[in-house]
């Protein structure tokens, strides 16, 4: 189990921290999002806590190869990290690295020849379309709530959305005629998100119901009592008709994206279709997605196809 940090006072020349954090704002300025943001902050507090404590330097400039080596080692040996967690930490600080190399502060970058730590990351849950009925169910009734929730769990499980992008729609991006809603992705990226006939149906009655809200003056697509709704509000939400549902384990956002891309490869669509449909960019992480049920896929594919039921 990861331990946690000791924390030794630092020295009056510790020159870590501004350059990290001129970093994270060249973070921000390319639109990463703030998870991420956070996640290498996190690792750059681990790393710090393990120079400052081996009496390594704290000049990002005077890094060498045998000090991240090192770091990495003790992260596996001694705080016992997850191999997922090394390999987060290690992509952290390339990343940081290669900021300063590309900004002129330092020549070569002590990780240029560093392989990152091998890991088999097991595929990303999806829930069952049993589930999926079940979590729809909760929704039901004619209250503002339920015709909300509806239709926005219903839309992320047709599109895939991230639940940021779901939150960031708005009234004008919402194309419900033809079936589709402009959103922005990672990075600011524009896109289109195409829906179903259901999904229009679920977004007209939300849209009656959002007419007579008292918020319905926001530009926002989706509302909620003090205002606009949040990620962190569709999140809960998501969370509180998933106990409805009576849905036992974890249950949140993504998870719907993770079923959209196994519904979606289980239909027969091809990874390039599914990559455009999903707004994915890097064909590995596509494919981590829908193998999630990747033997349900392969079951069902040979009972359609059974070579000895031929004979």
């Amino acid at each position: 189990m990861d331990q946690p940090i000791r924390l030794v006072k630092a020295p009056a020349t510790d020159l870590w921290w501004p350059l990290w954090e001129s970093f994270e704002r060249s973070l921000r300025a390319e639109g990463a999002a703030g998870r991420t943001v956070d996640m290498y902050r996190d690792a750059a507090q681990v790393a710090h806590a393990f120079l400052l404590d081996r009496g390594y330097p704290l000049d990002p400039t005077a890094i060498e190869k045998r000090h991240v080596e090192e770091f990495l080692i003790h992260l596996r040996e001694e705080r016992g990290a997850a191999p997922a967690t090394v390999r987060a930490r290690f992509s952290a600080l390339r990343r940081f690295f290669n900021f300063l190399l590309d900004e002129g502060e330092i020549e070569h970058s002590p990780m240029a020849r560093m392989r990152g730590p091998k890991v088999d990351e097991p595929p990303p849950e999806v829930l069952s379309e049993e589930e999926l009925i079940r979590l729809l169910r909760a929704c039901e009734g004619r209250g503002f709530e339920e015709r909300r929730d509806m239709a926005l769990i219903r839309l992320m499980i047709d599109t895939g959305l991230r639940r940021f992008e779901a939150a960031g729609i708005q009234l004008t991006d919402l194309d419900l005629s033809g079936q589709q809603v402009r959103i922005v992705g990672k990075g600011g990226r524009e896109g289109v998100a195409f829906f179903g006939t259901k999904v229009a149906r679920d977004l007209d009655r939300y849209l009656r119901a959002r007419a007579r809200h008292h918020n319905a003056a926001l530009s926002a697509l989706w509302l909620a009592q003090k205002g606009a709704l949040t990620g962190d509000g569709i999140h809960h939400l998501v969370q509180r008709r998933a106990k409805l549902a009576g849905i036992e384990r974890p249950v949140w956002p993504h998870l719907l994206r993770h079923s959209f891309a196994h519904a979606m490869k289980s239909a027969g669509n091809s990874d390039e279709v599914v990559m455009t449909l999903g707004r994915w960019r890097d064909p590995k992480v596509m494919r981590r997605y829908g193998a999630s049920a990747a033997l349900q896929r392969a079951r069902d594919a040979h009972r359609a196809s059974s070579p000895g039921d031929r004979l």
